[in-house]
């Protein structure tokens, strides 16, 4: 009898565990699980972007990129996303951008400006700062002109000004706005008055657009009220000038040789070149460079300088003729002494030929005589 109520209790104890083995168990699903298939259901029942951002953020107690990445991954673009954190969420452009980053693994720091540009645009108009911060992320230029031209409904002028300030090549900007304005030379030399560009700009624009020469360039800039020295000083490290070459542009505009000269100086060509630009271009003597440099009031050292230099003249021939323009005795030591590194009695004896008494510079020296 017990080994039959064994056998009975042993027979339900496996029907029992028969019974949970064939019972199904479900699993439970977590929160994330429901967030991501209550998206998905939206998302195929075709509920735009911004009422689905509004029903997750309603139903679900998550942070905003946790919904937004939900969006992403359920199958909205990544313009539904922006559009989402700035209309459901109301995140301004530089609270969105670190978001946006995070959820778009796939996309650049310019792909995402270039997408807060175009959803904030109307925002981002009266918001200067906010609009350079997130063009100087775009990184084609071509990208930033189509950006204000077709989205901020920008004209030429304002495009340039703005990507000037952003630190854009204004010559690699205009060559953009040709294609995309059909702009002729002349609206070209209109528009980068008008967005007040700089000498150094103007003149790099027509010279790497147009090929415009030297000359073409300094008329145009002088014609329009920009210093000449400054223009000069523009043409000079653009084209790379030599002395010579300064010298005939001067003198296709009429410029003499004494203002050719002192714009040479102001320009700060070498003195050297300079006194071999008046021998060998002007055909001066050394007289007559030294009274020209006299007059511009040159240093008795740099014409020194020129004349033992550019014509070759002995020490004693170059004091005679800085004697003869007007230099001191005073200043003619000094220049022995100091500059051309000579005794006091080598001095005294280079003087003589000038019948000058010896006293006149021992005393110089404050030597006993």
């Amino acid at each position: 009898m017990k080994n039959i109520l064994f056998l009975a209790m042993l027979l339900l104890i496996l029907l029992i565990i028969g019974c949970s083995e064939d019972e199904v168990v479900t699993p439970p699903i977590n929160d994330n699980e429901k967030l991501n298939k209550r998206t998905v259901e939206l998302f195929n029942q075709g509920v735009e972007v911004v009422e689905a951002a509004i029903t997750i953020d309603r139903e679900f107690s998550f942070d905003d990129n946790v919904l937004l990445k939900s969006l992403y991954n359920a199958g909205y673009s990544v313009s539904d996303v922006v559009k989402a954190i700035h209309i459901a969420y109301e995140y301004n452009s530089r609270l969105a951008e670190p978001i946006l980053i995070e959820i778009l693994k796939n996309k650049t720091e310019a792909d995402i400006a270039e997408l807060i540009l175009s959803e904030y645009a109307d925002e981002l108009k009266t918001r200067r700062e906010d609009l350079k911060y997130f063009l100087q992320k775009v990184v084609n230029i071509e990208s930033k002109v189509q950006i204000l031209k077709n989205t901020f409904k920008e004209n030429q002028k304002l495009i340039l000004i703005i990507l000037k300030e952003v630190g854009d090549n204004s010559t690699e900007v205009i060559k953009v706005l040709i294609n995309n304005f059909q702009l002729t030379k002349e609206d070209v030399k209109i528009l980068i008055l008008e967005a007040e560009c700089t000498a150094s700009e103007i003149a790099d624009a027509l010279r790497t657009i147009y090929n415009s020469s030297a000359s073409e360039v300094f008329q145009f800039l002088s014609d329009n009220g920009f210093p000449v020295i400054q223009v000069l000083n523009v043409l000079k490290d653009l084209y790379n000038l030599s002395t010579l070459q300064m010298t005939q542009l001067l003198e296709e505009k009429d410029y003499d040789v004494s203002e050719i000269t002192e714009v040479l100086i102001e320009l700060q060509y070498s003195y050297e070149q300079i006194g071999i630009v008046l021998k060998d271009y002007f055909h001066y003597s050394a007289e007559a460079t030294t009274s020209l440099l006299k007059q511009l009031n040159v240093n008795i050292e740099n014409i020194a300088d020129i004349l033992i230099i550019v014509y070759n003249l002995t020490i004693p021939v170059t004091v005679e003729i800085l004697y003869e323009a007007g230099f001191s005795i005073e200043e003619i030591i000094d220049l022995l002494y100091h500059h051309l590194n000579l005794g006091v009695q080598e001095i005294i004896d280079l003087l003589s030929y000038f019948n000058l008494d010896p006293c006149v510079v021992l005393n110089y020296f404050n030597i006993p005589c």
